[in-house]
């Protein structure tokens, strides 16, 4: 493959949720933001009792190997491949300058396609998870849960303590408002619950309030799409006034 960029966009909404991949291979290394500073997400395909991963470099998972990416205006489009499947990834940020309703909908979409080359496996799913330094510009603790929707669920977190308009230069993170991931499940778990997803596809919480700690979204179904989000809350502080 030929380089196209020097990074490839992700989920791009505005400044505070603006995620790229410095890498030519999405699972090559860790994702970013706008800042340069990482912010590790990871894709990963649980499939014949193996975890595979298709978006950022995570512990005990095999990488699949990326075939292509192409970028157009408004989404990233990748190929991936094993022995196994065939998948396509498709990261979509709706920023139409002509709709001003989905324009300032702070939602980025991951669109899936899992091929099988042979007998679709019983035992697979797909899986988005972003790493806890989505909610702060430098570490702090954070709080988080889960809530049913229309036929999905949705995973949140955030800092414990907000600081609401905290910075005066704007090469920060976030360090107030709500980062979300939706799909047919979502959990709030920590670094140990991760490892049992990737190790043997189970998915449950354990409570460790001291750990490292993830927002998870799994989808089991061949085809589909995740949600990511984030809800500053407060974007101004006009004259006096929060906004």
């Amino acid at each position: 493959m030929k380089r196209q960029l020097p990074a490839y966009p992700l989920w791009i909404i505005d400044p505070m949720f603006s995620v790229w991949t410095p890498e030519e291979k999405l699972n090559a290394g860790n994702t970013m933001f706008w800042t340069n500073k990482k912010r590790p997400a990871y894709g990963l395909v649980r499939y014949n009792g193996k975890t595979y991963s298709f978006m950022g470099a995570l512990w005990g998972t095999e990488p699949l190997s990326q075939e292509s990416v192409s970028v157009t205006a408004y989404s990233t489009d990748y190929v991936f491949s094993c022995a196994e499947f065939t998948l396509k990834v498709s990261f979509v940020s709706p920023l139409t300058p002509d709709d001003y309703e989905i324009l300032s909908c702070p939602v980025c979409y991951t669109e899936y396609e899992l091929l099988p080359k042979a007998k679709l496996a019983t035992d697979f799913s797909v899986a988005i998870v972003l790493d806890q330094s989505f909610c702060y510009d430098e570490p702090a603790r954070i709080i988080g849960g889960v809530f049913p929707m229309d036929g999905y669920e949705t995973a949140y977190f955030s800092r414990m303590r907000n600081l609401v308009m905290s910075h005066a230069n704007d090469c920060v993170e976030p360090d107030w408002g709500d980062t979300y991931i939706a799909g047919e499940e979502a959990w709030f778990i920590p670094t140990s619950s991760l490892q049992k997803y990737v190790d043997e596809g189970v998915t449950e919480y354990e409570h460790n309030g001291d750990a490292r700690h993830y927002i998870m979204a799994v989808n089991r179904s061949q085809k589909g799409y995740f949600m990511t989000a984030f809800d500053d809350k407060i974007a101004i502080f006009y004259f006096g006034e929060w906004l």
